[in-house]
């Protein structure tokens, strides 16, 4: 079972970390926020794009077309043959994700609120807290 934990980098940006592989380092917010991001800084990092990462942003962008919410473990499963690095930096230029509320740590299409329907409650997250260790010796 994975665990999701925040961590801060030395910059103080704030990540994701899923199990001991995923890192999502691009745009959070918070549910009370009035406003969703509507597209990444792609631009910025145009440069640092190569053609393997510029397939698995593809590959993504067309599993946000079928299901706009997604959790990172679920994407994990459907993505085909790619590094975990490329999936780490292309997540930043598909989505973004709420920092807390029923989608948190989901990544959501870009310019896609779903608190704007009830068709979105199908994909709100649940998560578990665990503090002591659930196997008994």
């Amino acid at each position: 079972m994975q665990s999701n934990m925040e961590s801060v980098n030395s910059d103080g940006k704030q990540f994701t970390v899923y199990g001991k592989e995923i890192i999502f380092a691009g745009i959070t917010v918070r549910m009370r926020r009035k406003t969703i991001p509507q597209e990444s800084d792609r631009d910025k990092v145009k440069h640092s794009v190569d053609d393997s990462l510029e397939a698995t942003v593809h590959e993504i962008q067309q599993l946000l077309e079928r299901r706009p919410v997604i959790i990172v473990r679920v994407l994990l499963d459907w993505i085909s043959t790619t590094t975990r690095m490329d999936i780490e930096r292309a997540l930043p230029l598909c989505g973004y994700m709420f920092e807390d509320g029923p989608w948190k740590k989901a990544l959501i299409k870009f310019g896609v609120d779903p608190r704007a329907g009830p068709e979105f409650r199908h994909y709100q997250t649940v998560t578990f807290e665990m503090n002591f260790n659930p196997i008994v010796k």
